[in-house]
């Protein structure tokens, strides 16, 4: 190989692999999808209909459910719980707002149940326990 065709080579590796990054994106900066989505705040949508517009109010109300369940504790008492429920918040905002209606109600289905159960780990972590009881 001689070398004007390492060069050639060399330069066209270097300009297929210009765009590539070692480095992930910042928290919800990583795609179209998040970039893109419009945030819903909830006085503005005042009756959601059908689709996706009810899809982003439902997404917008668990976003919501979710800072307060952190604001409670829920990091201390349910931390994979919680951890499990961004992830799946952040997927349910990019298929909805990736036209993926069915994908994203059936992972906002699957989101309300999660927090639920960290609603539930922080009520029982803020009864007193009994350590007297047999």
């Amino acid at each position: 190989m001689g070398a004007a065709t390492r060069v050639m080579l060399a330069v066209a590796v270097t300009a297929m692999l210009g765009g590539c990054s070692v480095a992930w994106p910042p928290e919800r900066g990583g795609g179209a999808a998040e970039i893109a989505a419009p945030s819903y705040p909830a006085g503005l949508v005042s009756a959601a209909g059908t689709g996706e517009q009810a899809l982003q109010l439902q997404h917008a109300r668990s976003l919501q459910a979710l800072e307060r369940v952190t604001a409670q504790g829920a990091m201390r008492w349910a931390a994979a719980e919680l951890v499990l429920a961004e992830r799946l918040a952040l997927r349910a905002g990019r298929q909805i707002a990736g036209g993926l209606d069915a994908a994203g109600a059936r992972d906002l289905i699957t989101l309300n149940e999660r927090i639920q159960r960290i609603e539930s780990a922080i009520v029982r972590a803020a009864k007193p326990h009994d350590s007297a009881a047999p």
